[in-house]
């Protein structure tokens, strides 16, 4: 009985060797985890981050293209404008030189 007895205690001894050794893995791993999951959480900020970057980005892209648009429709509207007034003032060139000749027949 007392050969047994000790046996006994010996697998004892040995389970809870066993048990801690379980339990220091667990613990390594549930560390593990947490690191995974900080690195996740920073990552996930990082993207959201560069997600609203790129949407401002966006947005001033789109803001200064519409500006581009209206700057070249004004410079359409402003040559088409000065063609006007040149054609105007050749017309009063004209108007002056033929009234030149008139005066100078007089």
């Amino acid at each position: 009985l007392t050969g047994e007895n000790g046996y006994l205690r010996a697998q004892v001894r040995e389970s809870k060797q066993a048990a801690e050794f379980i339990e220091g893995q667990i613990g390594n791993i549930r560390k593990d985890v947490s690191r995974a999951e900080e690195r996740r959480k920073r990552a996930a900020a990082q993207r959201d981050e560069a997600r609203n970057e790129l949407e401002g980005a966006s947005a001033a892209i789109e803001g200064l293209s519409k500006a581009n648009e209206d700057s070249r429709m004004e410079l359409e509207r402003a040559k088409k404008e000065l063609q006007k007034v040149r054609e105007e003032a050749d017309a009063l060139d004209k108007a002056r030189d033929e009234l030149s000749v008139e005066v100078a027949s007089l």
